[in-house]
């Protein structure tokens, strides 16, 4: 028997609102995940927009690999929907926000919105996991790399103005 906001939707699966989000549930593997409305709309199915080009973007792109919509002027499409294809090509992540840019140059592209998945990643896990760590192991090591050589540049800039104060009070 479903409880008040619940209903069944299959024999694995169970769909329950939860204030403003709709929480999901796999029975089989206990692994569970909320979604917002517009995500849920995406949850089971790609939803494939074909759009025209030429003109100012009518959404924009963002999130660390540049594939996430940050922003949308359509109802159509959603702000944090991914694009996992463009003019039906399957896409990385990383290669979204390249080929989308290419598309809108045309007169009509179609961009493909879904859910990210462990099956439809042309990684696995594991080594996308290690991709990403070393990813943010680079991207912190420049970070460090530029601090340390501007703690370095303003030493030396401070013992110069202090080598030229002791050499002006010298003389």
């Amino acid at each position: 028997m479903a409880q008040k906001g619940e209903g069944a939707v299959g024999p694995s699966s169970r769909i329950g609102l939860v204030g403003q989000t709709i929480a999901l549930e796999n029975r089989s593997s206990r692994a569970s995940s909320v979604l917002t409305p517009s995500l849920a709309r995406i949850a089971d199915k790609d939803v494939e927009v074909e759009l025209r080009g030429l003109s100012q973007p009518l959404f924009k792109v963002g999130g660390k690999l540049g594939n996430i919509v940050t922003s949308s002027s359509l109802s159509q499409i959603h702000r944090g929907w991914r694009i996992i294809a463009v003019n039906g090509q399957r896409l990385a992540a990383e290669e979204v926000s390249k080929a989308l840019a290419a598309a809108q140059k045309m007169a009509k592209y179609t961009v493909t919105f879904g859910l990210e998945d462990e099956a439809k990643s042309d990684l696995p896990n594991g080594d996308r996991l290690d991709k990403e760590r070393k990813e943010r192991e680079r991207f912190d090591n420049e970070r460090l790399e530029k601090a340390r050589l501007e703690k370095e540049r303003s030493e030396k800039e401070r013992l110069e103005k202090e080598r030229l104060e002791k050499e002006r009070l010298e003389k």
